[in-house]
C-alpha cells in the first residue's frame, strides 16, 4: 500500500473527502466490522492510515475496490459418500 505524504495542503484537501470506516461502511451497505476485517484481510485498501491506525477511504475508490473484490469465499468441495 502506498501512503501519500501528509503534507499540510493534502490533508486539508483529502480531509474534505475522505471518510471514516463507519461512514464509508454505511455508505456501501455493509457493518463497520466487515470492512475493517476485509483491510485486516487484504482485499479492500484504505486510501489513507492515520497515524493512530484509523482508516480512511474515498467513497470512489472503495466503490471500485468492492466491484473487483471476490463476492464469495469459495465452497468447500462436497462429501461424495
Amino acid at each position: 500500500m502506498v501512503i501519500p505524504p501528509l503534507t499540510t495542503p493534502y490533508v486539508a484537501i483529502m480531509a474534505e473527502r475522505l471518510l471514516s470506516t463507519g461512514q464509508a461502511a454505511k455508505a456501501i451497505g455493509v457493518s463497520a466490522r466487515s470492512l475493517s476485517r476485509w483491510v485486516t484481510e487484504g482485499l479492500i485498501e484504505p486510501t489513507l492510515v492515520t497515524p493512530g491506525g484509523q482508516f480512511r477511504f474515498d467513497l470512489d475508490e472503495l466503490k471500485a475496490q468492492m466491484k473487483r473484490r471476490p463476492r464469495d469465499r469459495p465452497k468447500p468441495p462436497e462429501n461424495d459418500e
